[in-house]
């Protein structure tokens, strides 16, 4: 998805994705100031913009990406909850070396 918020041509894109990549910059808890709330109204999505992009293309898998180190402090149990409110597919966080194996069952993660 590269640095995308939810948009037409994403949710195009992206619809019924067996895999979808998708940029998660920012905690819902880190939008504390205008700068960052800015970002993500125009670039950098958060958590839950990921979520909503994942459940309305109805992505099979959702691998979150270009995450900051916000997205760390937040804890991953916390940027989980806040995606599943919106997708309730399968998760991945993405780190350096990840693997994935995209096949007739669905994505294999291969860490």
């Amino acid at each position: 998805s590269g640095d995308t918020v939810p948009c037409p041509g994403i949710l195009n894109l992206a619809r019924e994705a067996d895999l979808l990549v998708q940029c998660c910059h920012l905690p819902l808890s880190a939008l504390t100031n205008p700068t960052r709330q800015y970002l993500t109204e125009t670039i950098l999505p958060t958590t839950a913009q990921a979520g909503q992009i994942a459940a309305e293309t109805q992505a099979k898998h959702l691998v979150l990406t270009h995450l900051s180190p916000l997205i760390s402090e937040a804890g991953e149990a916390t940027v989980r909850a806040e995606v599943a409110r919106h997708y309730q597919g399968p998760v991945t966080l993405a780190e350096d070396l990840l693997a994935l194996e995209l096949g007739p069952n669905g994505v294999t993660v291969i860490r």
